[in-house]
């Protein structure tokens, strides 16, 4: 089975409450997955997008392989893994959005910081 890190990555220019896992295992150089998670509503996302596309709001909900990055041969079984482990338990879920309220806070306070530069 091995080891596996879920490294967590934020997007710095929208809110859309995703979290982007680079999921690495030990004695591997490259990520074997990438997975996105979204775990707002429907109506969020369609809120969100200022419209209701069906396509773009299933691909922003929930957990999935990300389309646009390469996935190793075990990506489909990492993505259990995550499914029935991590996103199973409270903890680490509440975690994750901590995370990602601490990171969209600093980017808040960055944003002030420039405009009374300005």
């Amino acid at each position: 089975m091995g080891e596996y890190a879920f490294l967590e990555f934020f997007c710095d220019e929208c809110d859309c409450r995703r979290v982007f896992f680079n999921v690495i295992k030990s004695g591997i150089s490259e990520p074997v997955a990438v997975i996105s998670w979204g775990w707002e509503t429907e109506k969020f996302y369609i809120n969100w997008f200022g419209r209701n596309d069906k396509v773009a709001v299933k691909e922003m909900m929930g957990s999935r392989l990300n389309l646009w990055s390469k996935q190793s041969a075990i990506a489909d079984s990492v993505l259990e893994l995550f499914n029935s482990e991590l996103l199973n338990n409270e903890s680490y879920t509440l975690r994750v959005k901590k995370h990602y309220n601490l990171f969209r806070n600093v980017l808040k306070r960055m944003n002030e910081g420039n405009h009374k530069r300005m």
